[in-house]
C-alpha cells in the first residue's frame, strides 16, 4: 500500500483506508495488510457512521457531505490504486501518481481507469464544452437541414402527386360534362316536327347513353343516375328504380364504390316509398358508414346519402333526426363550387320542409321564400325540376293555414313542362295536394274529382305511403261536400295503409283520428267523436310538434259541446282554440285555422246569446279567412252572413236550440239565410 495513498484517504475522508478508528496497534497492522481499502466516496458513509468529522472536512472544501462524496468519487479509481496491496498493481512512482492527480484536474484520462472510447469523450467534451456545444448545434443544424431537404423532397412528390390526381380529375371532369352535354344535344335534337314531351327527351337519352357508352363504365354509370334523377321528380317509379340499377352495375364493374353507394342512397326511396322505413334506414345507414370508412374524402356522395335519410326520417316522423342529417350535410358545403350551388339550394329547401313539420312555420316559410328568391336569380326558377319545391312550399303553407297561397304555389308547380313542346305530367302528390286547398276553400265541386283522380292513381301504384295519404285528402273533401259515406270509407282506407307503416307518434295518425272525430260528429254521435279527439291528442302528445292540429282537436271538442248542449265547455275549448291559434301562428297576422278558430267562437257565443262578444269574433274570423282562404271561400261567406244576421237582426234575436253549426258547410249556408227569415226569436 503506498504511503502516499494512506496519507492522501484520511485527509480526504477522515479517517484511516483500513483499520478502525478505535483499534490497537495490533488490528491497525493487521488491516493494513490483509484489508482492502474502502472506496474513498463509499468511506465518507462509513465515516459518519464512526463518529470522523466529515462535516468539517466538507466546510472546509465550502461543500456539503453528499457534495463531497461526489467530489471524491471521481478521484476513487486514482485512491484506490495508490492502495494496492501488491507493489506492481500501485503506481511505480510519487510522479506517476502525481501526473494522474494532475490529469484528473485537467479533465484528461487518467491510468487509473481502463481505457475506452466512451470514458475519453465524457472527459473530451468535459475539457472543450463550449467547442463540443458549438459542434452540436452544427451537427443539429446539418442533421436538420438534412430533415428538412428529405419532407420538402417528399411534400414536393405528395404535391406533384396530387396535381396528377386533381390533373385527372379534371380529364374526368371533362369527359363526363362532354357527354351530358352530347346527352342533352341528342336529347334534345329535333327529328320531326313533333312536340317533344318529358317522356321522349328521357327515353332518347337513355337509348343514346346505351349505344354510345357502353364501353365506358364510368360514364355510363354517371349519366344513368342522372337520368334517374330526372325520372324521380315524375310518376315512373319503375324507370328510375331501372336506371339507377344499371348504373350501379356500370360502376360497380370498374370497383367504383363511391358511386355503388350513391345508387343504393337513391334506390332506399323505393323502401319508403312503399312504407319499409326499417329497410330503408338500414340501408342509408350501411351506405353513410361505408362511405365515411373508405372514401372519408369524398363528402359529395356523404351528402346525398344524408340527405335522403333526412328526407326518410321526416317522412315517418322523426323530425329532429331529419334536421340533424341535413343540418350536418349542409355543413359539408364549405365553399361551395359554382356547379354545387344548386346541391346546396335543395338541401336548404329541405331542411325548410323539415322545420314546417316540426310546426317552425315562421321560419320555414322565411327559409322557401329565401330559396324561391336564389332560384330566381340563377334562372332555374321556370324549370320543371322545381315543381317539387313548390309543391312542398305549398305544404308548409297549408300547415301554416295560408291557402290562398298554397293554391297559387300549387297552381304554378302544375303548370311547369305544361308549355309548348312538353308534355308534363303533373304528379299525384301535387294533385291531391291542390285538392285539399281547393276543399278548405269550399270549392269541393272542383276539389273532389282531382283527389278522387289521385287517389286511384295511388291504389294502382300499390304504394301504402301515397294511399294513405290521399284517402285522408279525398275524405276532407267528401266530407266538406255532405258525403259522409263515401268520407268514412276514405278515413277508414287511410287509416289501413298509414297505420301499417308508421310509428304509433307520428303526427299523420293524429290527423286521420281528428277525421274519424269529424266524421262521427257530422252523424251526430259525440261520446264517439269525443274518443277519436282524445285518440288524437295523445298521437300529437307523443310527437310533441302537432300544435297546428291541436287547434282543430279544440275546434272539434266545442263541437261536441255544443252538440251536447254544454255551453260553458264549448266556450273554454273555442276560447283555448283561439288563444293557441294566435301562438302557432304568431309569425302570420291571418290563417285560416285562426279564422275556423275565432268562427267557433263567434258560434259559441251566439248560442250562449252573448251578442257583443259573438260581434268581435266573427269580425275577427271575416277578416282572417278573407286573408287566408279568399274572400270567395265558402268559411269566409259563411262567416259574412252569420255578421250581415247579426247586424240586421241579432240585436233583439238568437239561434233556436236546435241550430245545427255543424252540419256541412253547404248545407248550413243554405239554412242560415232561411232560419233569418222564417223564425223570429226572442231574447
Amino acid at each position: 500500500m503506498s504511503a502516499l495513498g494512506v496519507l492522501l484517504y484520511p485527509a480526504a475522508c477522515g479517517r484511516h483506508p483500513t483499520s478502525p478508528s478505535s483499534g490497537t496497534s495490533a488490528e491497525v497492522v493487521r488491516a493494513t495488510l490483509e484489508t482492502d481499502a474502502q472506496v474513498l466516496s463509499r468511506a465518507v458513509t462509513q465515516a459518519l457512521t464512526d463518529g470522523a468529522q466529515v462535516g468539517d472536512i466538507a466546510s472546509r472544501r465550502s461543500t456539503t457531505t453528499p457534495g463531497l462524496r461526489r467530489l471524491l468519487a471521481r478521484t476513487d479509481n486514482i485512491c484506490a490504486k495508490a492502495l494496492r496491496k501488491l507493489p506492481h498493481e500501485r503506481y511505480g512512482t510519487i510522479a506517476a501518481f502525481a501526473d494522474d492527480l494532475r490529469r484528473h484536474r485537467a479533465h484528461e484520462p487518467v491510468s487509473a481507469r481502463p481505457d475506452s472510447l466512451g470514458y475519453r469523450t465524457r472527459k473530451f467534451v468535459r475539457r472543450h464544452r463550449g467547442a463540443v456545444a458549438t459542434g452540436a448545434l452544427t451537427v443539429v443544424a446539418i442533421v436538420g437541414g438534412l430533415v428538412g431537404t428529405v419532407w420538402q423532397a417528399q411534400r414536393a412528390e405528395q404535391q406533384a402527386a396530387r396535381a396528377d390526381r386533381e390533373r385527372q380529375e379534371a380529364l374526368k371532369q371533362l369527359d363526363l360534362a362532354e357527354a351530358m352535354n352530347e346527352l342533352v344535344t341528342v336529347a334534345l335534337g329535333p327529328v320531326s316536327d313533333k312536340p317533344l314531351s318529358v317522356v321522349d327527351v328521357l327515353r332518347r337519352g337513355e337509348t343514346m347513353v346505351d349505344k354510345q357508352f357502353h364501353d365506358a363504365p364510368d360514364i355510363r354509370a354517371f349519366l344513368k343516375m342522372r337520368l334517374a334523377d330526372m325520372w324521380s321528380h315524375g310518376t315512373e317509379m319503375e324507370r328510375m328504380e331501372a336506371l339507377l340499377l344499371d348504373a350501379r352495375s356500370a360502376a360497380q364493374s370498374i370497383g367504383d364504390t363511391a358511386t355503388v353507394t350513391v345508387a343504393d342512397c337513391k334506390l332506399s326511396r323505393l323502401a319508403t316509398d312503399r312504407g319499409d322505413f326499417g329497410r330503408a334506414r338500414q340501408q342509408l345507414n350501411d351506405s353513410i358508414a361505408r362511405l365515411g370508412k373508405d372514401h372519408p374524402d369524398l363528402w359529395e356522395p356523404i351528402v346525398v346519402c344524408l340527405k335522403r335519410r333526412a328526407q326518410t326520417n321526416r317522412e315517418q316522423g322523426l323530425n329532429e333526426a331529419a334536421l340533424a342529417d341535413i343540418e350536418q350535410a349542409i355543413g359539408l358545403f364549405a365553399s361551395p363550387r359554382r356547379g354545387q350551388t344548386r346541391a346546396l339550394l335543395d338541401l336548404r329547401a329541405t331542411k325548410a320542409f323539415i322545420l314546417g313539420s316540426m310546426g317552425r312555420l315562421g321560419p320555414a316559410v322565411q327559409a322557401y321564400d329565401a330559396v324561391l328568391d336564389d332560384l330566381r336569380k340563377r334562372g332555374t326558377f321556370e324549370t320543371t325540376s322545381e315543381a317539387a319545391t313548390l309543391n312542398n312550399f305549398a305544404v308548409v303553407l297549408l300547415q301554416a293555414g295560408q291557402v290562398l297561397r298554397a293554391r297559387t304555389t300549387l297552381e304554378q308547380a302544375m303548370k311547369l313542362g305544361q308549355g309548348p313542346g312538353a308534355a308534363r305530367t303533373t304528379s299525384g302528390t301535387e294533385k291531391s295536394n291542390y285538392a285539399l286547398a281547393l276543399t278548405l276553400q269550399g270549392k269541393t265541386d272542383l276539389s273532389v274529382p282531382i283527389v278522387e283522380d289521385a287517389l286511384t292513381q295511388a291504389i294502382e301504384s300499390g304504394e301504402a305511403r301515397a294511399i294513405g295519404y290521399r284517402a285522408h285528402q279525398a275524405a276532407e273533401a267528401q266530407c266538406a261536400a255532405g258525403n259522409l259515406r263515401r268520407c268514412a270509407e276514405h278515413v277508414a282506407l287511410s287509416a289501413k295503409h298509414l297505420t301499417a307503416i308508421l310509428t304509433p307518434s307520428n303526427p299523420a295518425l293524429g290527423r286521420v283520428a281528428l277525421m274519424r272525430a269529424k266524421v262521427a260528429l257530422l252523424q251526430g254521435n259525440s261520446v264517439a267523436g269525443r274518443e277519436h279527439i282524445a285518440q288524437g291528442l295523445k298521437v300529437f302528445d307523443a310527437s310533441k310538434q302537432a300544435e297546428p292540429w291541436r287547434v282543430q282537436a279544440l275546434i272539434l271538442l266545442a263541437q261536441a259541446d255544443i252538440q251536447e248542449r254544454d255551453f260553458e265547455a264549448a266556450l273554454k275549448n273555442a276560447q283555448g282554440a283561439v288563444a293557441l291559434s294566435r301562438e302557432v301562428f304568431k309569425d302570420f297576422p291571418n290563417s285560416h285555422r285562426g279564422g275556423l278558430a275565432n268562427l267557433m267562437l263567434g258560434q259559441v257565443h251566439l248560442a250562449r246569446n252573448d251578442r257583443a262578444r259573438a260581434k268581435e269574433a266573427l269580425t275577427q274570423a271575416q277578416t282572417q279567412l278573407d286573408a287566408a282562404l279568399g274572400p270567395e271561400s265558402t268559411a269566409a261567406n259563411e262567416t259574412r252572413a252569420l255578421l250581415a244576421g247579426f247586424v240586421g237582426a241579432m240585436g233583439r234575436r238568437r239561434f233556436p236550440p236546435d241550430t245545427n253549426f255543424f252540419a256541412p258547410i253547404p248545407s248550413r249556408l243554405a239554412e242560415i239565410p232561411r232560419r233569418l227569415r222564417l223564425t223570429r226569436w226572442s231574447d
